[in-house]
C-alpha cells in the first residue's frame, strides 16, 4: 500500500505531458530545443571515442 501512495506523488508521464499540452508553449520551439539536446549530448558522447585512440 505505501509503494502504490509513493508512485501516486511522483507522478505520472501522463500528468507531464498533460501540463506540457495545458501550458500552450510553441510546439516548434520545443521540438527543435528536444533535437539541439539530444545533437549535443551525442557530439559529447562521439568526441572522446575519436580521441581514445
Amino acid at each position: 500500500m505505501e509503494v502504490r501512495n509513493e508512485m501516486e506523488k511522483k507522478g505520472s508521464w501522463r500528468q507531464f505531458l498533460r501540463l506540457i499540452q495545458d501550458t500552450n508553449h510553441p510546439k516548434g520551439i520545443l521540438a527543435f530545443a528536444l533535437l539541439m539536446s539530444l545533437l549535443s549530448t551525442g557530439a559529447s558522447l562521439f568526441i572522446p571515442m575519436l580521441t581514445k585512440g
